[in-house]
């Protein structure tokens, strides 16, 4: 028989395959690192990309609450200013009223009255005054009662004024018959 050596061949072969084997790993772990990188960087480039309109939306945010407050604020002086205008308008639309009033009131009063204190009001006026009698205080609310800008007088208070014996002092309210103030 003939006696072959097939031992070198062996190992021959097996170095190849140990070769292959360790290149073919080598390869692999290489490409997996490579394969890794590229998934790490690409969730870096896509986790920096959120960052940047994350970032973007948060100053689009801060523009936008400040144009509302800003809106806001500005809503709010409108109102004050429109407010103040109505009142304006209200004092300019009304202001005949008053005039009115002390042109009425001295058409209406007694010559032997004296007012000493009007006070005036939309709702309507209180008149403090001295009278001589209580005939001229009673003359003054039915004057009052008749007139056209004043209604319903109504007497608060009549007394004796001090340190005379015939002055009384008194005190009456009277509504307007005019509401558009």
């Amino acid at each position: 028989m003939i006696d072959i050596n097939l031992y070198p061949w062996r190992s021959e072969h097996r170095k190849k395959q140990k070769n292959f084997f360790l290149t073919a790993l080598i390869g692999l772990v290489v490409a997996t690192l490579v394969v890794i990188m590229i998934i790490h960087f690409m969730l870096r480039n896509t986790l920096v990309h959120q960052t940047q309109r994350n970032q973007i939306l948060q100053i689009e945010i801060q523009h936008t609450q400040k144009a509302l407050t800003d809106q806001k604020a500005a809503e709010q002086n409108l109102a004050t200013g429109t407010t103040k205008l109505r009142s304006i308008e209200k004092l300019h639309n009304n202001r005949y009223i008053l005039v009115h009033f002390l042109n009425n009131i001295h058409k209406i009063m007694p010559k032997n009255i004296r007012l000493d204190r009007i006070q005036f009001t939309c709702q309507g006026t209180e008149l403090v005054g001295v009278a001589p009698s209580d005939q001229a205080i009673s003359q003054f609310m039915k004057n009052i009662a008749k007139s056209d800008f004043l209604e319903k007088p109504s007497l608060n208070e009549v007394k004796v004024k001090k340190g005379s014996t015939t002055e009384k002092d008194f005190g009456l309210k009277a509504a307007l018959k005019d509401k558009s103030c």
